[in-house]
């Protein structure tokens, strides 16, 4: 009976002794992994195992830890295997989740897995928020802005979520209250260059164009080379009619990234204001370089080149706009203001009517195809158009009338 007592006593100890060590190992885990030494993390996350295959907490950390070693590693295997040990381990959940949500065929999976972590845990933050992320990311903003007001109402200060629900809130246009939760965002973490971006994203949309542009300056404060900084500041700019200063932001964000095509596009539309043609046709041409099947460049520079009086050059462009969209009303019509100058009063005709077959109400393409129809002789068909377009609200089209179709 002693010599059984003992045996079960020495058990015992042995068991607590394996225990301990098995605990020694994961603190040393989670030291190393703290210091992102996450593949020393894993060597001792894995002796901790060995100790005690059925330490899930160890399976849990060196599943994180395999994942910091690499951003796209995919391995839900220890996540799993925490999960059987402890089915009421709701980080588990949550971390199998979010390694999930990385791949597109199994979001719905990483769904399931928050909802059961909240299921166990109602007040689990990061579940809430990381399920907000993913119905945010399939365009369902108003359930996702419900998870990261859940996450919130948890942990009040959740930086990350505040600013998640915020950009939700820009997807819905519901900007102002964007606002409101990027302000927070701010307060907690003021350096942080997509909150100032966004909110300014939020804040031109709602007209406050200055204070727009004081959060894009504020973004590149903080980061110098933001190049769609730049390129958002330059639109702000252009909407306050700012054209040369767009141009010098638009000329940043090109310094930064030299393929930046919306920016050579937008530059070339502020040259274009600026009567600068030859400048807005290189920055057009540059765009085209990156995009040939840029529609609106190809259209833009046709403009250009009609100022120049290269009407020759503009019909190119035209046509190779209407080889890209063939319902581009404007290219059809601008097409025929070209052809008109050179002349071509037939072909500019077909050109206005293309026009008006596209969009009935274009005013102005029944302007000129009655002014070239009467150069052409034919005075009623002429004159019909001209009624049309006085019609329609072009009051110039009733003097014509006066003048040409008494």
């Amino acid at each position: 009976m002693k010599k059984t007592l003992y045996l079960i006593a020495a058990l015992i100890l042995v068991i607590a002794g394996c225990g301990q060590k098995g605990r020694e190992f994961y603190e040393n885990g989670l030291a190393k992994y703290n210091l992102k030494d996450y593949s020393g993390a894993i060597g001792e996350f894995t002796k901790a195992i060995e100790v005690d295959s059925s330490f899930a907490k160890a399976y849990n950390q060196r599943g994180l830890a395999k994942n910091g070693l690499s951003k796209s590693f995919f391995d839900i295997d220890d996540f799993d295997k925490a999960i059987k040990i402890d089915s009421m381990f709701a980080e588990a959940y949550v971390n199998r989740g979010i390694m999930n949500g990385r791949i597109e065929m199994f979001m719905d999976i990483a769904i399931i897995d928050f909802s059961k972590a909240i299921a166990i845990n109602p007040k689990y933050s990061e579940a809430f928020y990381n399920r907000g992320l993913i119905k945010h990311y399939e365009k369902n903003y108003i359930d996702a802005i419900n998870d990261f007001t859940k996450a919130i109402e948890n942990k009040p200060k959740y930086v990350d979520a505040l600013f998640a629900r915020g950009i939700s809130k820009i997807n819905i246009q519901d900007y102002s209250s964007a606002i409101v939760d990027l302000n927070s965002a701010i307060e907690i973490k003021p350096d942080v260059v997509e909150f100032y971006f966004n909110r300014g994203i939020a804040k031109s949309n709602i007209e406050d164009i200055k204070g727009a542009i004081a959060d894009f300056t504020e973004a590149i404060r903080i980061d110098p080379n933001f190049s769609e900084a730049y390129y958002i500041r330059g639109i702000a700019k252009n909407n306050l009619s700012d054209d040369q200063g767009a141009i010098a932001d638009y000329t940043k964000a090109i310094n930064i990234n030299n393929k930046y095509l919306k920016a050579y596009y937008n530059r070339g539309v502020s040259k274009g204001h600026l009567a600068d043609c030859r400048g807005a046709i290189d920055d057009y041409t540059k765009a085209i370089d990156l995009n040939p099947l840029f529609a609106d460049a190809i259209f833009n520079r046709g403009l250009e080149k009609g100022k120049l009086k290269d009407f020759n050059g503009s019909i190119i462009d035209f046509t190779n706009t209407l080889d890209i969209d063939n319902k581009y009303a404007e290219a059809y019509f601008n097409r025929g203001i070209a052809k008109s100058k050179l002349s071509d009063y037939r072909n500019a005709i077909l050109d206005f009517t293309n026009t008006i077959n596209i969009n009935p109400e274009h005013t102005m393409a029944y302007y000129s195809r009655g002014i070239t129809k009467l150069k052409l002789g034919q005075k009623d068909s002429g004159c019909l158009d001209l009624s049309k377009a006085g019609e329609l609200g072009f009051a110039g089209a009733f003097d014509a009338i006066k003048e040409y179709c008494k």
